[in-house]
């Protein structure tokens, strides 16, 4: 843990509008957000309790847990968990993952955009257990404005990315929901062949 909170001092915790975790903290909100324990509603009363950004994740049929927001740079957030799991999004896609069974990350992030319409990308990921180093490609579209019942949030404009893994064969659909002022409020991806798909709820402080 020592260990761990040394690494966070060499962190830049700066942000305009999201609130980030500060280091300080993190020994504590260890002790009170668990992966693997079972769902929990995000009541008005558990939002307004908690003094950092933080996220829902759900991994496969069973994995739950939250994560706070740690830092922002680039347009990429950094989440972190009570075992130091760490899941960096941009955009709200998820572009690399530690400290899970299966991780992920894409060397070539910079140009990712999931918000838009008709567009299409190529990436070039590294995956680890196995290990290997792949070729994937992708299309994203706008789906439709619909109305959802989520904290706050009411309106969402939805997306769909399809995607095709070269000489995988591994494919299939990531979901990404933005509210009105452009924010990812929600995702359902699939990042890793054998690993469930990890759906993500975002709160913004």
């Amino acid at each position: 843990m020592i260990c761990m909170i040394k690494r966070f001092t060499l962190l830049i915790l700066l942000l305009q509008s999201c609130a980030v975790v500060d280091y300080k903290d993190v020994p504590a909100l260890a002790r009170s957000i668990l992966f693997g324990a079972p769902d929990q509603e995000v009541t008005d009363s558990f939002y307004e309790n908690m003094p950092y950004s933080f996220a829902k994740i759900r991994i496969g049929r069973s994995r739950i847990g939250f994560m706070v927001l740690l830092s922002i740079e680039n347009d990429i957030y950094e989440w972190i968990g009570s075992y130091d799991e760490r899941i960096l999004t941009k955009h709200g896609k998820i572009i690399s993952t530690s400290g899970l069974d299966y991780n992920i990350n894409f060397i070539n992030s910079g140009d990712s955009n999931v918000n838009c319409d008709n567009c299409s990308a190529t990436y070039q990921i590294q995956l680890d257990n196995p290990e290997a180093l792949l070729i994937q490609k992708v299309t994203n579209s706008f789906v439709k404005n619909e109305e959802i019942s989520l904290m706050n949030q009411k309106s969402v404009a939805s997306y769909v990315e399809k995607f095709e893994t070269i000489k995988l064969r591994w494919k299939g659909e990531n979901f990404y929901w933005f509210n009105n002022n452009g924010q990812p409020i929600k995702s359902v991806q699939e990042i890793h062949p054998t690993l469930g798909k990890i759906e993500i709820t975002f709160f913004y402080k």
